[in-house]
């Protein structure tokens, strides 16, 4: 049995209660600077992604453990981000819009996911590279 088990859980469960938190919070109002919120997630989940793809490329055989337990799950939250992002910038945002709410959570659960899972593949990468033991 793996260690992790439930690494891709943990942050979706953390999102989904930030994503309807924030979902609330844009239905009732208007959240100021949405707007770049949005654009500022698309350009976490396009980095992210980038990352991802030059740390498949060049890892050693140290780091690919992580890029193996981390990576499935930082990949479907960045690509996540980025759809969900690029739905809400061609959108008109508006309050009490039930769809714009959901949109703006399913952002906010995808950009906490992804930002988590980022931690966790750096906290793996220097683990490995300090040359910790399990």
């Amino acid at each position: 049995m793996r260690k992790n088990d439930c690494g891709c859980i943990i942050p979706l469960l953390i999102g989904a209660v930030l994503g309807i938190v924030v979902g609330y919070i844009s239905y009732s109002t208007l959240i100021p600077g949405i707007v770049t919120a949005l654009w500022i997630g698309f350009g976490i989940g396009v980095g992210t992604l980038i990352l991802l793809m030059l740390l498949a490329l060049f890892a050693n055989c140290k780091q690919e453990r992580c890029i193996c337990e981390n990576g499935p799950c930082l990949a479907i939250s960045t690509l996540g981000t980025i759809v969900t992002t690029i739905i809400g910038l061609a959108i008109t945002i508006v309050t009490g819009s039930v769809l714009v709410s959901a949109l703006i959570g399913l952002a906010t659960l995808f950009l906490v996911a992804t930002l988590i899972n980022i931690f966790n593949l750096l906290n793996c990468l220097i683990k490995t590279r300090c040359c910790y033991k399990d």
